[in-house]
């Protein structure tokens, strides 16, 4: 049986061939069931990891993505895709861009048969950048201390255009003032942003390590050193 569905990511690991989880209970090889997902199209990403729980959520499974298909050449046999082996019965699936479980990330419903393999499409698209537009505030960096003043920075990412906004601010006589207001345009590819115009005037990159519906983290680099922000949304 195959489905498809049309999905907005709402909100990274790697590895080369296709992971499976097995739900480890005491049941007959028989009983169980498949669940394999696929994509036409990565957007630019190694993978993407589908999380599978119970109707009532008392488990979490995972799986990912790394290898891309047509409806003419998936199977549940293929490699690339996500798999899991279940007993029969009703599950729910949500989609993101790391192992992180989102507790708001869109949940699907799907079904698992006895003896039985259901192929679903994830068509992604580039729907997924909907969890990167809005407004950015950093909360926490591994390398640095944010003071009560670097926690207004801002990172604004908007719908149109890839265009972004990028305000800095910094302490003067003891006042907390806006420093930097950067203006540009940014494209994203293999988990990298590259942004037109960092704080200097000169084209900034990060690295997107993790995305959610409200956690963003960022690794980037300058001539101070190597930083892993995150941020929040507001």
């Amino acid at each position: 049986m195959k489905t498809k569905f049309i999905i907005t990511l709402a909100f990274i690991g790697f590895l080369s061939s296709c992971s499976s989880a097995d739900d480890g209970k005491e049941t007959g090889e028989n009983e169980n069931g498949e669940l394999v997902f696929w994509t036409e199209d990565l957007i630019g990403h190694d993978n993407f990891f589908i999380t599978i729980s119970s109707e009532n959520l008392n488990f979490l499974k995972v799986s990912q993505i790394t290898k891309v298909y047509t409806e003419e050449t998936i199977d549940c046999n293929s490699d690339g895709c996500a798999k899991f082996t279940l007993p029969p019965g009703n599950y729910k699936y949500s989609i993101s861009l790391n192992t992180e479980t989102d507790p708001e990330a869109t949940k699907y419903d799907i079904s698992v048969s006895s003896n039985g393999c259901t192929s679903t499409e994830v068509t992604v698209l580039v729907d997924w950048l909907q969890a990167l537009l809005g407004e950015w505030r950093p909360i926490y960096a591994e390398e640095i201390n944010l003071n009560d003043c670097t926690l207004e920075n801002e990172i604004l990412i908007f719908p149109t255009n890839g265009q972004f906004q990028h305000r800095y601010f910094k302490y003067f006589n003891d006042v907390c003032q806006l420093d930097d207001d950067v203006n540009g345009t940014y494209t994203i590819s293999n988990n990298i942003i590259h942004f037109s115009d960092g704080p200097v005037g000169s084209p900034e990159d990060a690295q997107l390590l993790s995305l959610t519906a409200n956690r963003l983290i960022l690794k980037t680099v300058d001539n101070h050193g190597e930083y892993t922000i995150t941020y929040a949304k507001q």
